[in-house]
């Protein structure tokens, strides 16, 4: 499976986790693809991976960002970003949670052409020892599209979703 490609602030530190340069394609589920016209997913960012990226110990996770390559024809109605300390090592189990809501806007344009870098609504406290649970999602956009890429890296169980075009999955 892939995983997007994705980045963290911590503190004022930029972390990136995954070295991928591959994207995924038009029909490809990702955080801000739109083949289907809602959708939710979960990764995971583990504790091996922030501190390989330069970072050791606690601190305020301010902001999550996507590296987006082509903008979704249609916004993202209510996308939400929710986080919490987890044990998983991967997104091979759907959680169901309780989260903590850290980003929340009526409608969400990814930019392309660079990091699309989200200012959390609320900073998460990272506690600098469990993995970090990302779980995005948004309403149903105005129609389904071929549209909405990012890159992505090949990672064993690294993002699950579920994608519905008539239920809203936020």
């Amino acid at each position: 499976s892939v995983v997007d490609v994705r980045a963290v602030t911590v503190g004022i530190v930029i972390i990136e986790i995954g070295e991928g340069t591959d994207t995924n394609s038009t029909t490809e589920a990702a955080p801000i693809n739109i083949w289907y016209r809602s959708l939710r997913g979960q990764m995971v960012y583990t504790a091996d991976e922030i501190n390989a990226a330069g970072y050791n110990g606690q601190g305020l996770i301010g902001e999550i960002g996507f590296y987006v390559t082509q903008t979704p024809a249609y916004s993202l109605p209510n996308f939400l970003v929710r986080m919490k300390h987890t044990t998983a090592t991967d997104a091979s189990s759907h959680d169901n949670g309780p989260f903590e809501t850290v980003y929340s806007v009526t409608q969400y344009t990814p930019e392309a052409g660079d990091w699309d870098m989200l200012p959390l609504d609320e900073p998460f406290h990272w506690n600098g020892i469990d993995n970090i649970l990302i779980d995005t999602a948004f309403a149903p956009v105005t129609n389904y599209d071929q549209s909405g890429q990012q890159r992505i890296f090949a990672s064993s169980n690294g993002f699950r979703y579920v994608r519905s075009d008539s239920s809203d999955l936020t």
